[in-house]
Formats: structure tokens, sequence, C-alpha cells
């Protein structure tokens, strides 16, 4: 059969197998000439094959010349550790994230760091696996983020995925993939979300009020947290959405300022894509100003954070601490989703279920209908 060479590096040439549909190397060692599978079978895929040539190219340089084969048949399994090791090397560009997803499960069913003495095939006994999604439904965790955690860690072994691994040995991962996410909670229906509830009177009243005080009267921090509130409770924006707003988003729309939900590239070079679809919600003007006020309007950022992680912190963890002092019944870590879900409600009854949804970006309709619907008033009667 006749191949053609893709591509030559040093001693060793990486090559697309047509027949075999797989990227192939050939390396000399020693007057030695090895040819090897790189069982990379995206054609597209040409730096991983690369890069798994050089590690097993290397392999056979320093005397370990056994076969993809001959690994595969020795006994017991990877460890958690060896697995996320070549996970994060060959994986997609999310694989630090999903890595992190799955060690964390790793870490609250073992109460153990010790990644490299917890073997594979004990981690994802579809038992267990079970058991864990169930804990934690139980203690309050939203379905929508398990259920993110749960496809992020089958997403690991996946088909498109796997042959990355090269010489790792991995159980019959069938049972895992098979785990379902059942949404019952107490008397809830399986298979059904929970309807959206309003924001009772009196919370809100109390939560504006609290976010009124901040504002007027609190440290720098207090300030932001009130931001994060007034974002989401008067435009409707999703949590990361409030850290990731900047300045120059903000435009003069035809009957005053709008805020640009739209793709677009950033100043150090990377995308913004938005959820759902692209999109601008109109601002109250004071509200903008009562923004600059607060945090001037230099900077890159609406609300200003000194890292990352400080505004990660912010908008996932401090907002919601401090909204779950006023929506004490509602489950869930994220309980200022909350004032997103009063906005669309309030946006709903004023101007219709279709503007709600232009206003929230949701891909669907049925989304609005489903999770962000509610009367917020009695209607009057006919």
């Amino acid at each position: 059969m006749e191949q053609k060479q893709q591509r030559g590096w040093g001693d060793v040439t990486v090559y697309w197998d047509e027949k075999n549909h797989v990227w192939y190397y050939r390396v000399q060692h020693r007057g030695r000439r090895y040819k090897r599978s790189t069982d990379v079978r995206t054609k597209s895929d040409k730096p991983t094959a690369i890069k798994v040539a050089r590690r097993l190219a290397e392999a056979i340089r320093t005397g370990d010349t056994r076969s993809l084969e001959d690994f595969s048949r020795m006994p017991g399994y990877a460890s958690v550790k060896e697995m996320v090791d070549h996970y994060e090397m060959f994986g997609p560009k999310t694989a630090g994230a999903v890595a992190g997803r799955f060690l964390r499960y790793v870490r609250e069913e073992f109460e153990s760091e010790a990644f490299d003495g917890i073997k594979v095939n004990e981690v994802l006994r579809a038992d267990r696996f079970r058991k864990w999604i169930d804990k934690q439904i139980a203690a309050g965790r939203s379905v929508a983020g398990v259920r993110s955690d749960v496809n992020s860690i089958k997403s690991m072994f996946s088909v498109g995925v796997m042959h990355h691994y090269g010489e790792l040995k991995f159980p019959d991962l069938a049972g895992i993939r098979g785990v379902k996410i059942s949404t019952r909670r107490g008397g809830a229906e399986a298979g059904k979300p929970e309807p959206f509830r309003i924001i009772e009177p009196k919370q809100l009243a109390a939560l504006e009020a609290a976010a009124e005080k901040m504002r007027t009267g609190g440290d720098a921090e207090s300030k932001r947290v009130w931001a994060v509130f007034a974002l989401m409770r008067w435009c409707g924006l999703r949590n990361n959405e409030t850290m990731e707003l900047r300045w120059d988003w903000v435009r003069e729309g035809a009957k005053g300022p709008v805020l640009d939900f739209v793709k677009r590239k950033l100043s150090d070079g990377s995308k913004y894509v938005p959820k759902g679809r692209d999109g601008s919600v109109p601002i109250r003007r004071d509200l903008l100003e009562e923004l600059r006020e607060a945090f001037g309007d230099e900077g890159e950022f609406v609300i200003p954070r000194s890292s990352k992680t400080d505004g990660e912190n912010l908008y996932q963890r401090t907002i919601n601490d401090w909204a779950r002092q006023f929506l004490k019944n509602r489950p869930g870590k994220k309980v200022s989703y909350a004032l997103r879900g009063q906005f669309g409600a309030e946006i709903a009854m004023r101007s219709g279920i279709e503007v709600a949804s232009r206003m929230l970006r949701h891909a669907s309709l049925s989304t609005t209908w489903a999770h962000y619907h509610d009367l917020v008033t009695e209607p009057d009667p006919l």
C-alpha cells in the first residue's frame, strides 16, 4: 500500500494511513526500524499525533520497546493520576477543567488526594458513581451543576478521547456511561425540573433594601456585591456575565443605554462567546450612573477585580452567600439566579414571554417558559 509521508521530525516520520484511518509514525534507532500506530484516528488532529509519536519514540530510545498491545495486557489498571496526566496532555482544550471535576469526585468519594494509589477500575464502578450523584443532589446541589460534572467525567472516557491514552489500561466503562441523573427531589416528579417561583414580595423588598444600603454606605466589597445584585435584578444577567461585562460593551440604543452581549474578540486576544444567543439588554440610565459612581469607568471591567479568581469568587460564592440570607427556602448553590428569574417573569408580564426570551438571550422560547416565567401579580378579571 502506498503511504504518503505527511511530516518529518528528526529521525521520526509521522504519516496518515488512509486504509486504517490512523496516524502512524516510523523511527530508526540503533539500525532498527520501528513502525507504530499513534492510535490518533482523527485526520485533522496531526498535532496530537506528533505529540504521541514523540513520547513513544522516546520510550523506544530509552529501551522501553513494548508495544501498545503489550501495555494493554499488563495486569492492573491505570491510576487516577496517570489517567489525569495523560488526559491533560492529549485531551481537548477543556481538559484542565474536566480533569478538575473528576478529581473532585474522586476526592469526595475516597477522602484522599493520593491519586497515584487509587486505581481507575475502583473509581469508575457504576454503583459508586450513582451513589455519589445521589449524595450531591441530596446535599442541595443543583441538578444542572451535578449534570455538568457527570457529563464532564463521562467525556474523559468517550470513544474520541480514549485513543489518546495509549498504554493505559481501563475497565469496561459501559456501566458508568449508562448512569443517568434523576431530578427527583422530595415529592417532585422524576425527570421534570422544579417550576420557577417568583420571589415573595417581602423577600424581594428585604433584598432590595439591603442592596441599597450596601451601595450607599458599604465598603468597596459591599459595592461589588450590590453591583452583581443590581445587574441580575434589573438587567437579568447571568452570574458570570456580571463579571465579564466591560465598559466598551455599553452603547447608546434608540431609547437609552444598552449592554451588548455578542461574539467578539477581547483585548487579550481571546474570544467572548455568549451563552444562549447574542443580544442586547437595556439598562436604566440612573443604574448605569450609579455603577460609574461606585467604580469609575476608566478600567476595563464594569465591576473591578484583582484577578480572575477574585471575580469568580464574587459571582460564584459571595453573591450567593449574601442572597441566601433572604432566600432561605431556595435549594441549590446559585440562589442568586432567582434574581434573573424574577427579571424574566416581570418582563414577561409587562411585554410578553417572547420579549422576555430575547432579553434573557435564551436560545429557545421553551427555556423561558420552563424556568423564567411565572405570574408576578394576579391578572385582572374579565
